[in-house]
């Protein structure tokens, strides 16, 4: 059957999203690309592919699907079309984890830019440098896409570059069709594109790691890739810090505005931390953290209280955020600090301007 990898991809694809809306979502969230990758769930890299946020972005990623696999699969045979295709979305979510690590991610469009990518690199290195039939598929899929930017909201162009290099290293790993349809590898080329892919992704998997190697001959890069990435290596991190306000009597949370407060009539208010523990990479201790609040009240010296805790297990609902600590908040210049596992994770500050009642 001409094509049969491909429909057989397809109608995985279709089936994982009727089961998937029969479930309610469950099968999104536990194979989406998220930070759970960090904490050992490498499954996702390859689940995310096969799930899909709607009804038009799987129908029009089915559709590119079926022009460029079913191009790739004649040009590269089965085998190696379906390397292609699970390789390359694992690359665009491992592109997509370094660039949005909090950003759940789902979708066929990696793999299909993957294939792409595939297309692309026979064609720069087997066809003419003139106008062809293939390249009208190029024009389609990107039309494809600019649609997709424009109905289905939050487009994850990172993995798709991610998917597009996965695919053109694909090329040089499994081969490019040669005159008699053979595909042909050169072990040399073979070699650099393995151990380039190994080195896009492995410190994306592994970021504390790799920042502790290189930490003695660039500590620059090791130290952001600590701060940016380090937290999802403790046992337990903190997700979705939050600083909300309330009147001291009242109890009524809201979220901190992003620049000033302006309690009226002098009323005390109480500021607030919230956060979900979220299960990190080998979770075997309890994790310390401490919320730090420091405030410069006008013609006075600046305070600081500090308040510390310990985090032991992930917390049970993961659409909650749960109360950690908070202060009292008077007039005054005030900033909070989270560290979790001694590790900076979160600051943020909030101007508190007391007004009278009549002022506006």
């Amino acid at each position: 059957m001409r094509g049969r990898f491909t429909w057989g991809i397809i109608a995985i694809t279709v089936a994982v999203f009727l089961l998937d809306a029969v479930s309610g979502g469950k099968l999104l969230v536990l194979g989406a690309k998220s930070p759970g990758l960090w904490s050992g769930e490498y499954y996702r890299l390859i689940t995310a592919t096969f799930l899909h946020g709607g009804l038009i972005h799987l129908l029009l990623n089915m559709y590119a699907l079926y022009i460029f696999g079913n191009l790739v699969e004649q040009l590269a045979g089965g085998w190696r079309f379906l390397a292609i295709y699970l390789f390359a979305g694992a690359a665009g979510y491992v592109a997509s984890l370094m660039a949005q690590p909090l950003a759940l991610a789902v979708g066929a469009s990696a793999s299909i830019f993957g294939l792409m990518g595939y297309t692309l690199h026979y064609r720069l290195r087997r066809l003419p440098r003139q106008f062809m039939p293939i390249d009208t598929a190029f024009l389609q899929i990107l039309g494809i896409n600019l649609l997709l930017g424009l109905l289905v909201p939050r487009i994850d162009q990172s993995a798709h570059l991610g998917g597009l290099l996965g695919g053109m290293l694909m090329g040089s790993i499994v081969g490019i069709p040669s005159v008699r349809g053979k595909p042909q590898r050169n072990w040399l080329e073979q070699v650099l594109a393995i151990l380039l892919s190994f080195a896009l992704i492995m410190p994306t998997l592994f970021p504390v790691s790799v920042a502790n190697i290189i930490q003695p001959v660039w500590p620059a890069a090791a130290n952001w890739i600590d701060a940016r990435y380090g937290q999802y290596s403790s046992p337990l991190w903190a997700h979705g810090i939050s600083l909300v306000w309330s009147y001291k009597d009242e109890n009524e949370w809201s979220p901190a505005p992003l620049q000033e407060l302006y309690p009226r009539n002098n009323r005390p208010v109480d500021l607030a931390i919230y956060w979900r523990w979220e299960r990190g990479l080998n979770a075997t201790r309890p994790v310390p953290y401490r919320i730090i609040w420091r405030v410069q009240e006008e013609g006075q010296l600046p305070q600081e209280h500090v308040q510390t805790g310990v985090g032991i297990h992930p917390d049970p609902n993961p659409s909650l955020l749960y109360y950690r600590g908070k202060v009292t908040a008077q007039s005054g210049q005030w900033q909070v600090q989270v560290e979790v596992d001694g590790r900076l994770v979160y600051q943020n500050q909030l101007p508190v301007l007391a007004i009278s009642e009549g002022a506006k």
